[in-house]
C-alpha cells in the first residue's frame, strides 16, 4: 500500500516537474533580457533536480523508518503471570496486615 502511494506521489511530482520543464523552456525562448534568461535558467535547474530525485529515489515520499519483523515465539509479549500473582499476593498480605492492625486498635479496651 505504502510502495503504491510512494509510486502515485513519485508519478505526480515527475509528471508537475516535466511540466514546469517544458514551461520554462518556452519562457526561455521568448524572453529577450539575460537577467530573465538567467533567472529562468536557475529555476529549470532547480526543477531538473527535483525530477532526478523523483525519478532515482527508491522511496521518493515515504521511508520506513523501522521495518516490519516477525515476532519471535520465544520473546513473548504477554504479562509475566508468575510475577503477577507473587505481586497480588504480597500486596493483599501487606493490605491484610494493615487492616488487622487498625481494627484490632479501634476494638481495643481502653
Amino acid at each position: 500500500m505504502i510502495a503504491e502511494a510512494d509510486k502515485a506521489l513519485r508519478d505526480r511530482a515527475s509528471a508537475e516537474q516535466n511540466r514546469s520543464i517544458e514551461y520554462l523552456k518556452s519562457e526561455a525562448a521568448q524572453t529577450s533580457t539575460v537577467e530573465i534568461a538567467n533567472a529562468i535558467s536557475k529555476l529549470m535547474e532547480t526543477e531538473l533536480k527535483n525530477a532526478m530525485v523523483a525519478r532515482t529515489r527508491d522511496a521518493y515520499a515515504f521511508k520506513v523508518v523501522d521495518p516490519a519483523v516477525v515476532a519471535d515465539l520465544k520473546d513473548r509479549d504477554s504479562p509475566n503471570k508468575p510475577l503477577i500473582v507473587v505481586m497480588g499476593a504480597g500486596l493483599g498480605f501487606v493490605i491484610g496486615v494493615i487492616a488487622a492492625a487498625v481494627r484490632q486498635r479501634r476494638h481495643a479496651p481502653r
